[in-house]
């Protein structure tokens, strides 16, 4: 059997260099892109991972100026509860300087009681007749 010479079928060295460039550019170019790819999908997960611990952050930064509110609200209400025994105690100290008895000290008087008006009564006493 003889061989018959085929001319189509013969590549020459340049060819074969021409051939491996292109294979090794598809193939870098193909790995770079699966490459950014990954990175894209992973900076997205990372992205709902930092939006949902803004949002729980938020929610726990909401709750704590709520918590500071009426911490704060009961501070004002203790701070007015102090300064009216203060307030109490020096009128109590003042009261025993002046020499009045002695019972008073330590008891806090607070504030004097709205004079209540005597009205006279329309009913005759068993001493008027």
């Amino acid at each position: 059997m003889a061989q018959h010479y085929n001319p189509a079928m013969r590549f020459s060295i340049r060819d074969l260099l021409l051939l491996t460039v292109i294979v090794a550019l598809a193939t870098g170019w193909a790995l770079d892109r699966w490459r950014l790819a990954k990175q894209n999908t992973d900076l997205k997960h990372q992205v709902r991972r930092l939006a949902e611990v803004e949002r729980t952050r938020a929610a726990e930064l909401a709750a704590l100026k709520q918590a500071l509110r009426s911490e704060r609200e009961l501070y004002w209400q203790l701070n007015a509860r102090l300064l009216d025994a203060d307030r109490m105690a020096a009128i109590n100290d003042e009261l025993a300087r002046r020499g009045y008895s002695g019972r008073f000290r330590g008891v806090l008087l607070g504030p004097a009681p709205s004079p209540v008006p005597l009205e006279p009564t329309t009913q005759a006493s068993d001493s008027d007749n």
